[in-house]
């Protein structure tokens, strides 16, 4: 059974992100980053803004095809919002 396009752009935005932020990676078990850095300058935390940004516009593009859709919506939704007000 193949993911459905919401729980994909998720999955694209952990691999996404934890490059983006290796250390974050690291800390939560994603293998692969523990021998980078992540970048705290200003503009590395523009990017990964941004990145917040770009993934929660198209998670709004997105329908949802089934209950677990609108709840992974709803939650993804409401955590990049915190994400992007923390930024």
């Amino acid at each position: 059974m193949s993911m459905s396009p919401i729980f994909r752009l998720a999955h694209d935005f952990v691999d996404e992100n934890a490059a983006l932020d290796p250390c974050s990676a690291t800390s939560r078990g994603i293998p692969g980053h523990d021998h980078l850095l992540t970048d705290f300058s200003p503009e590395g935390h523009a990017v990964r803004a941004e990145h917040v940004r770009r993934t929660r516009q198209a998670l709004h593009e997105l329908t949802a095809e089934h209950d677990h859709d609108r709840l992974a919506r709803d939650v993804l939704d409401e955590r990049f919002g915190v994400l992007v007000d923390q930024y």
